[in-house]
């Protein structure tokens, strides 16, 4: 009996020698009190959060700008054009293929005239007739264009506003003189009002751009003759595509007329192989036959003289 209580205090010292070395080996930190929990956030901030990572997250777009201008033509036409571009590295680039819509305004409300696609110039054009068209309260002929914005790009508006006129071309030939006949007018309730001293110039239509010809003012009767000259080339069949243009004149926009004239020399300007000469890629005749026969004739001697070699080869 006294031999088991032995052991068993034996069994129990070596267990409290065993126990006291392990808290002596544990690192004091595991024993460390815990933080305190963190509050939770509430469902407001973690919204307030959730927009300001959204703002951070959104691409910053780029201005653009809508400028219209508009052209007045014979019969009540009106060529409107608009002009979309984007500020990129501080500079002002034109901004293709994008849709402009354009619009009617009224005093009270606005009528969709259409929608076009800029050009390569950032240009989108939309020709219209005026005829029926309201003036506004201050006797305007009103236009908008709107570029409704992108991915990349800011929304912008442009509007014109101007008086109805139209410019009458007349062309006159006599001998060898050409002259470009204008008369420049505006509607009024007594009639037709003359516009005096517009600055008219004549232009032609070339392969690339146009080419100023002639430039005149009207007189206080709205007339203006202009010289054309005589030596210009035109199409195929000598054809000259005239435009008469008043630019930016006060209240009325620019005016325009147009006319086609055969005043041109005619000049072909279709693609066609060149004659067989000397200074062309299309040699003539006898050159070909004279270059095979002197090739032919070299090639002979080496051939002869390879012959003669393997002549001598055998002799010896």
């Amino acid at each position: 009996m006294v031999s088991n209580i032995n052991q068993l205090l034996t069994s129990f010292g070596k267990m409290a020698f065993a126990l006291l070395l392990i808290l002596w080996l544990t690192p004091s930190n595991l024993f460390a009190q815990t933080p305190p929990a963190t509050e939770e956030p509430t469902e407001e901030a973690a919204e307030a959060d959730d927009a300001a990572e959204a703002e951070t997250e959104e691409p910053e777009k780029f201005s653009s700008k809508m400028s219209l201008s508009t052209t007045q033509y014979l019969g009540d036409t009106v060529e409107l054009q608009g002009l979309l571009r984007a500020k990129m590295d501080k500079s002002w680039s034109a901004v293709p293929n994008e849709k402009v819509s354009f619009f009617a305004v009224g005093d009270e409300d606005e009528k969709a005239l259409g929608e076009m696609v800029t050009n390569a110039k950032g240009i989108a054009k939309l020709r219209i007739s005026a005829k029926a068209m309201a003036l506004n309260a201050d006797g305007y002929l009103a236009f908008a264009a709107r570029f409704a914005g992108n991915d990349e790009l800011e929304e912008s508006d442009g509007d014109a506003n101007i008086v109805r006129a139209s410019m009458k071309l007349t062309p006159v030939k006599e001998d060898s003189t050409i002259t470009i006949s204008l008369n420049v007018t505006a509607p009024s309730a007594d009639g037709e009002t003359p516009i005096a001293e517009a600055d008219v110039v004549i232009y032609v239509k070339r392969m690339v751009g146009r080419l100023k010809v002639g430039e005149g003012t009207t007189d206080e009767e709205g007339n203006v003759d202009i010289d054309f000259p005589t030596d210009l080339a035109g199409d195929d069949l000598g054809n000259l595509f005239i435009t008469a243009l008043i630019e930016d004149y006060e209240e009325y926009g620019n005016i325009a007329a147009a006319t086609v004239q055969p005043w041109g020399r005619p000049i072909s300007y279709k693609i066609s192989e060149l004659p067989k000469s000397l200074w062309s890629p299309n040699p003539p005749n006898w050159m070909v036959i004279t270059f095979f026969v002197m090739m032919a004739a070299v090639w002979g001697h080496y051939a002869v003289v390879l012959y003669k070699l393997s002549q001598l080869k055998k002799a010896s």
